[in-house]
């Protein structure tokens, strides 16, 4: 596209594009623009946060009419932030090409030192690296690069940081790490250039790499603190939530990452206790998935967040539903007996023991349930009756929609009561009880049930 003439290049400029400029400068007629520009007047010195404001609350029409119509009266040391904070109001409009347009602008009116000479929100290379990780691709980032770099501090670390994420997002984890590798060549890498070579390594199927990188902080004696593990965790977590050989692994790993972080009494955050759960129940070792949750339910409230107890039934229940999914259906039945019982608990267990054809379990838990006073919804009897029928368990089909008729969910169900039936017949049909199947259907009008296409 760029090569076709349909995309703007960095380095063009945005005069002679079908009279936008003038368009733009005539938005300073509007009210916003009037108003912003007496607050302008009356505060002159805070010019560029104002700027930044309004291009931050959508207002990119009257900033970049506004930056057009005075940046030629600027001190050249304020112009570089003017034209990023402008170019940012049009990031954050999605209008991206004159933003890039508007950069060209810029690169033509001042010479290169100034032009690459900004930090942080004034830094045209951020700017421009974030512009490509979105909608470029990996070539101009590197073309950003290598020009940037022939002046001196016009690359921060956190620029190299911006790139590498950039690399990594638009699938070129290898040049991620290539411009971490020239980075330590010359001096040592800061956190964020670790963090951002993590991303690379998972992205590229390499996750074991991030203990590595972790004992290489530590060797250069960059503290690892919630941000870092909390980076490794979240990678590790990407793995293990993936159908990858390594998703094992990657599982055991978050477990591990969550033990260290405890003894270096670092600040666990829910989130966090979650990834490693969800990652041993569904992938891991379902053991490790139940200790941690026992260690969630023990631990002691601390102040300001929310009790642990609510984050146990929380984690509880989500780790039903990934036992369920991963057919640990022993392991349900564990943490079942961990939590106060509930309706929704219950109903996890059931259509566990059910989808894995232990029925018995089935009876003995919704047994339970009447014991509890707890009501069987609609819907668990119509998950049970089709997981009966995916697993050729006639009989307990049969007893599940019995139980649901004499108490009288069958007729709450409406219009799926047909198919309740069509699936205990299926499951007649997948065992070879076609007696059985033939039998249901003549005493389905007597049950004010007709059959439909599907039964016949």
């Amino acid at each position: 596209k760029y090569e076709a003439g349909l995309m703007p290049m960095w380095g063009q400029s945005i005069a002679p594009t079908h009279g936008w400029r003038e368009s733009c400068l005539g938005a300073t007629r509007l009210p916003r623009a009037n108003a912003l520009q007496e607050l302008l007047e009356i505060f002159p010195e805070d010019r560029q946060s104002m700027l930044k404001v309004a291009g931050e609350h959508g207002n990119w029409r009257e900033v970049l009419a506004l930056h057009l119509q005075s940046v030629d009266d600027m001190p050249a040391e304020e112009r570089g932030e003017s034209y990023c904070n402008t170019a940012r109001a049009l990031v954050g409009a999605q209008h991206w090409q004159h933003a890039l347009r508007l950069i060209g602008d810029f690169r033509e009116r001042a010479s290169p030192a100034l032009f690459w000479s900004g930090e942080g929100d004034r830094s045209v290379c951020q700017l421009l690296l974030s512009i490509h990780s979105r909608w470029g691709s990996w070539k101009e980032i590197m073309e950003v690069l290598q020009e940037a770099q022939l002046y001196p501090d016009a690359v921060t670390s956190e620029d190299r940081s911006c790139a590498m994420q950039a690399f990594t997002k638009l699938g070129s984890w290898q040049r991620a790490l290539q411009v971490m590798a020239d980075k330590r060549a010359a001096i040592e890498c800061d956190k964020e250039m670790y963090i951002a070579g993590m991303n690379a390594w998972v992205s590229g199927y390499h996750w074991r790499k991030v203990f590595d990188m972790l004992q290489q902080m530590e060797q250069e004696n960059l503290i690892l603190d919630e941000q870092v593990y909390g980076s490794a965790l979240a990678a590790c977590y990407s793995v293990a939530n993936g159908d990858s050989l390594e998703a094992a692994s990657a599982a055991k790993a978050t477990s591990l990452l969550l033990r260290d972080m405890r003894q270096r009494e670092l600040g666990v955050t829910r989130r966090q206790w979650d990834m490693a759960i969800m990652a041993n129940a569904r992938a891991g070792d379902p053991e490790d998935a139940l200790r941690l949750l026992l260690e969630v339910r023990d631990q002691e409230p601390e102040k300001g967040r929310e009790p642990a107890e609510s984050s146990f039934e929380h984690f509880s229940r989500s780790c039903m539903r990934a036992f369920r999914r991963a057919g640990h259906w022993r392991n349900t039945l564990v943490l079942l007996k961990e939590m106060p019982p509930d309706t929704k608990s219950f109903e996890e267990a059931l259509k566990a023991c059910a989808e894995n054809g232990k029925w018995q379990w089935t009876m003995e838990l919704m047994q339970q349930m009447q014991e509890l006073f707890l009501p069987v919804e609609q819907t668990t009897y119509a998950s049970l009756i089709i997981a009966y029928s995916a697993a050729k368990q006639w009989r307990p089909a049969l007893w599940t929609l019995d139980v649901a008729e004499r108490g009288g969910r069958v007729a709450e169900v409406g219009l799926q009561t047909v198919s309740l039936y069509n699936k205990v017949i299926t499951a007649f049909v997948k065992e070879a009880a076609w007696r059985k199947a033939m039998w249901l259907l003549h005493d389905m009008p007597e049950r004010q049930v007709q059959p439909d296409v599907v039964t016949y």
